[in-house]
C-alpha cells in the first residue's frame, strides 16, 4: 500500500488558527483514505513533550487514529535554535 505523510503542529502557528489546521487536516486525510492511500503524521519539532501530549489528545479527540511521529529538529546552530 502506498503510504503519503502530512505535517501538524503541537504548538500554536504564529499565522494560521488552530482550529483552521484542524479543519484542514481532517480534510486532507479524508482525501488520503477515499483515495486508497495510508496515512500517518509528522509534527512540526518543539522543545516541551507536553505540546506533543497535548497534540496527541487533541488528534485522538478528532478521531484520528492514524500514526504520528515526532519531529526531531534538523542540522541548526545554536544561534537558531534560541530564535
Amino acid at each position: 500500500m502506498q503510504r503519503i505523510g502530512l505535517a501538524c503542529y503541537p504548538e500554536a502557528h504564529p499565522r494560521i488558527a488552530a482550529e483552521a489546521l484542524e479543519e484542514a487536516l481532517l480534510a486532507k486525510l479524508e482525501l488520503v483514505r477515499s483515495a486508497g492511500l495510508e496515512g500517518w503524521l509528522v509534527s512540526q519539532f518543539c522543545f516541551e513533550a507536553a505540546s506533543i501530549v497535548r497534540l496527541l489528545e487533541r488528534l485522538r479527540a478528532l478521531g484520528i487514529r492514524e500514526p504520528v511521529r515526532v519531529g526531531l529538529a534538523g542540522p541548526a546552530g545554536h544561534r537558531q535554535l534560541w530564535k
